[in-house]
């Protein structure tokens, strides 16, 4: 009899884990493996920035002719101390590449002389994947392109990283009589990315 009621007990046993974790295999909704959606939204870019060893300032001062009869030079100032660089993640459809504009958007430049930036041939760690300079550009209230073909980059920011600028501050021949030392000032030059 003894025999009996543990096979009775074993059985029940069996039953009873079978009734436990069964159905939870066998009702079960979910599969080995599931799947889900991941929405990936990449942002439009333009950033722009001047920059320079101490901040993005400069000061174009011609110097003093030293002998009586002696004027100015044609190219009386320069500097290459600033550095342009930029961010950009574009449209291949809608905006295939951007340019840098500069214009100069507050201020002039004293008569009797011209300024002029360049941009220098890319630089740095993405050199290859930079836009293009357009070379001198002379400034003005317009805007004028003087980097091109920009596509989905980064310059790396900081000097020696995008494009080297270079100001020229240059007398213009048959104008020099227009020289003042009065009219020195500042200019802003402002610099934009776009289409």
């Amino acid at each position: 009899m003894c025999g009996n009621q543990n096979l009775k007990h074993g059985a029940g046993f069996l039953i009873l884990v079978l009734v436990f974790f069964v159905p939870q295999k066998v009702f079960s909704q979910d599969d080995q493996d599931d799947a889900h959606a991941i929405t990936i939204s990449i942002p439009e870019v333009s950033l722009v920035a001047v920059r320079g060893p101490s901040g993005n300032s400069i000061s174009l001062n011609p110097e003093t002719p030293l002998e009586a009869g002696a004027f100015l030079p044609k190219e009386v100032a320069s500097d290459s101390s600033l550095w342009l660089n930029y961010s950009n993640v574009k449209s291949e459809s809608t905006h295939p590449s951007r340019k840098v504009y500069v214009k100069i958007s507050s201020g002039t430049v004293p008569p009797g002389f011209v300024l002029k930036v360049k941009a220098g041939q890319p630089a740095g760690d993405q050199a290859d994947h930079l836009g293009q300079s357009t070379g001198a550009v002379t400034l003005s209230n317009s805007d004028e392109a003087i980097v091109s073909s920009i596509a989905t980059t980064y310059t790396g920011t900081g000097t020696g990283n995008g494009h080297q600028l270079t100001y020229t501050l240059e007398t213009i021949p048959g104008q020099t009589h227009l020289i003042d030392m009065n009219t020195s000032g500042t200019i802003q030059v402002t610099y934009t990315i776009a289409d």
